[in-house]
């Protein structure tokens, strides 16, 4: 499903510098990047940020500042809670890749401005990752609607789970600064399956519940067998049961005493560590972390 969040040009950089977009609130707490967010008229909630399910036009008031109008498109299969007809909300961190967000500007002059503005910033390094995804459209209706904010507390959890990832943020810049526009169709895979691994781990880590939904588990599962070696997905589409293959894995090493190439990932294990009681390091991220700097070791060029 589709999603849209209006805000200001002047978060641009901000947002490419994270591939993130936070509760205004996150941003003073955090102790990490920027530390303001510039608040719009539709979506001005401390706590949570409001997602549209329809585009629409709206402005910036006169400044002297290049404060301009900007439309974020979402792309996500997760289901946000409904504030008001049309309006949802979330209260944790959303994160952005180039293979589900579009920013929409109003003009070519404002889509130039920002572009000009973000290639003069130090802190903004990944502007040519998401060029083709910066697009001008104005052919929508224009929003007369304020919906009031939620009662919703601070997600101290997700601002948490913030402050970890930021952690990895060094490694995510190496590689696709090393290399993402020139590396292997497998690399770039994996690029892909742990990017989406991320958007997910952190959806499910900041919520309230700490669960894994179906749809969630299922998207895990799939991007986890992406990471897997040859042997271990042979195994999978050999098996009636894919998800059997860690037992049977465990008895062919334990039992028959076989060696494999390359080690097997326990989906349920790592499943288990996303929802388990977070005290100190989360496994989860720990796992992705030595993911992500394996894939630069290998793929970074």
């Amino acid at each position: 499903m589709k999603y849209y969040i209006p805000t200001s040009s002047l978060n641009f950089n901000n947002i490419l510098s994270s591939e993130s977009i936070s509760p205004a609130v996150f941003y003073s707490i955090r102790g990490f990047g920027y530390h303001r967010w510039i608040v719009v008229e539709e979506n001005a909630c401390d706590n949570v940020i409001q997602l549209y399910s329809k585009p629409f036009i709206f402005d910036r008031p006169p400044s002297d500042k290049e404060d301009h109008p900007l439309l974020i498109e979402f792309v996500t299969e997760e289901v946000f809670p409904l504030l008001a007809e049309g309006v949802h909300y979330l209260d944790h961190t959303l994160y952005i890749t180039p293979y589900d967000t579009t920013f929409i500007f109003f003009s070519e002059k404002d889509k130039r401005i920002a572009i000009s503005l973000s290639e003069n910033s130090k802190e903004t390094k990944l502007l040519e990752l998401y060029r083709k995804k910066l697009v001008v459209d104005n052919h929508f209706l224009r929003n007369h609607t304020t919906v009031p904010c939620p009662s919703v507390r601070l997600n101290e959890r997700a601002i948490y789970h913030d402050q970890q990832v930021d952690r990895m943020k060094g490694l995510f810049y190496g590689y696709y600064i090393g290399g993402a526009l020139s590396v292997s169709s497998g690399i770039l895979a994996r690029h892909k399956a742990l990017t989406r691994l991320n958007n997910l781990f952190a959806t499910v880590l900041s919520s309230t519940e700490r669960k894994v939904e179906p749809y969630q588990r299922i998207r895990i599962q799939e991007s986890l067998s992406m990471l897997a070696p040859s042997w271990f997905r042979y195994l999978q589409a050999a098996l009636k049961d894919p998800s059997d293959v860690t037992c049977v894995v465990h008895d062919l090493e334990n039992r028959f005493g076989v060696k494999f190439p390359q080690k097997a990932i326990n989906i349920e294990a790592i499943l288990g560590w996303l929802e388990e009681e977070q005290v100190g390091e989360v496994h989860a991220l720990n796992w992705l972390e030595k993911e992500w700097a394996e894939l630069k070791k290998n793929g970074a060029t």
